[in-house]
C-alpha cells in the first residue's frame, strides 16, 4: 500500500487558491444580489415618484377646476346681488 497517496500532504497554496476562488464566487454572487436589491429599490423609488407626479397633476387639475367653479359662483352671486342677469359679466348658465 502506498501511504503517500492516502495521506497526501496538503498544499497550502492550492487550498488558499480554492478558498479564494470560492470566496470570490460567493462575493460576486453577493454582489449580484446586492445589485439586484439596489435596482429593485431604485425602481420602486422611480415608480413612487411617477405616482406622486401623477397625483400632483390630478390634484392640480382638480384645484384649477375648483377655482374656476368658485369664480363662476362668485360672479353669479355678484350678478344676482346687483340685479344683473349675468350677460353683462359673461356668465354662461
Amino acid at each position: 500500500m502506498n501511504q503517500t497517496s492516502k495521506h497526501r500532504k496538503k498544499d497550502p497554496y492550492l487550498d488558499n487558491r480554492r478558498l479564494s476562488q470560492q470566496e470570490e464566487e460567493r462575493g460576486t454572487h453577493q454582489g449580484r444580489k446586492r445589485e439586484k436589491a439596489r435596482d429593485a429599490v431604485l425602481e420602486r423609488e422611480r415608480e413612487r415618484e411617477a405616482e406622486e407626479e401623477s397625483l400632483l397633476g390630478l390634484l392640480g387639475s382638480w384645484f384649477r377646476s375648483l377655482v374656476k367653479r368658485v369664480e363662476d359662483q362668485i360672479s353669479l352671486l355678484v350678478a344676482t346681488n346687483f340685479g344683473l342677469d349675468g350677460v353683462v359679466l359673461g356668465i354662461k348658465s
